[in-house]
């Protein structure tokens, strides 16, 4: 019996087993992409386990990019350096494409895009590094002696610090038409086209812009409104206070008039009920002294009497 034992190179220290068996060949699988392996082998027997083999070490490779976007034409002219008066050959026209970066790359950077036309070599195209969106370039395409439809498709792109990876070719049937019919005619149906087009990209740009002003304005005079109402509502409630207060200083007089004569009714009472003791002292006084002189009138009678 053998047993493969393996490990990371830079993350784990100890070696794990990975098969044990009769077979000669083992197939590793689902290991991490752009790491370094270290694999050794031993043999078993009943009798016991033999030293480990010299170790090998493996290194996994980078996932290839996924494919561009589809390049889609943003203008077709015809070549400024072309003269009709001068040259009889058919003209030149300036293609340019623009497309997308991959989204996905392998955790390296994009250092160059290559085009392929169709019936033509490749055409590099310089990108900057970490660059995701790549700058349009004028590609010049020279058309058959009849009208033609032209092909252009990104078909590999190269990686910093790789070899060039090879992405999946876009299939033909979704490939994007660069470039139009090349008569006079449809051509400058072509440029009307576009001029049209364009038109109706800066009006929608307009429209939206204006939507976008109005909601604006819109949001602002909500905010206004809600800020009048606010500033209407807090006028109402210092009206309210101050006709209030209003009412309790026009009161005012009235209720210390009241307060006064309520004072003085209770300052009455309370003389009178202290003065009552005296009072009835006083009554009781001047009763016991007619009691008095009557006893002291019937005395005199007496005496007279006798």
């Amino acid at each position: 019996m053998k047993q493969i034992t393996h490990r990371f190179h830079d993350d784990d220290s100890s070696f794990k087993t990975a098969f044990e068996g009769q077979e000669t060949n083992y197939s590793f699988r689902e290991l991490k992409k752009a790491a370094k392996y270290r694999f050794r082998i031993a043999g078993l027997t009943k009798d016991g386990q033999s030293d480990f083999s010299k170790t090998c070490d493996e290194s996994t490779g980078q996932d290839p990019p996924t494919q561009p976007s589809r390049p889609i034409r943003t203008r077709l002219e015809k070549n400024a350096n072309f003269s009709e008066e001068k040259s009889r050959a058919r003209p030149l026209y300036n293609v340019t494409l623009e497309w997308k970066a991959p989204k996905e790359t392998g955790g390296s950077s994009i250092v160059e895009f290559k085009v392929q036309q169709r019936n033509a070599d490749c055409i590099p195209i310089p990108c900057n590094q970490n660059s995701s969106q790549v700058e349009n370039k004028p590609v010049g395409i020279k058309f058959l002696n009849r009208a033609a439809d032209e092909f252009v498709a990104i078909i590999f792109l190269k990686i910093l610090g790789k070899k060039e990876q090879q992405c999946k070719n876009i299939e033909e049937a979704a490939l994007e038409k660069v470039a139009l019919l090349t008569s006079h005619i449809a051509l400058e149906n072509t440029i009307n086209a576009e001029q049209i087009s364009k038109l109706q990209k800066d009006h929608e740009k307009s429209v939206a812009a204006l939507n976008s002003r109005i909601v604006e304005q819109s949001t602002n005079l909500s905010e206004f409104s809600d800020a009048l109402k606010k500033s209407k509502q807090v006028q109402n409630e210092l009206k309210s206070e101050i006709e209030e207060r209003k009412s309790i200083i026009a009161n005012f007089p009235k209720r210390l008039e009241k307060i006064a004569s309520e004072n003085k009714k209770k300052i009455s009472e309370e003389v009178e009920r202290r003065l009552k003791p005296f009072v009835e002292a006083k009554n009781l006084a001047e009763s016991m002294k007619f009691e008095n002189e009557e006893i002291s009138s019937g005395l005199k009678k007496n005496r007279l009497l006798l």
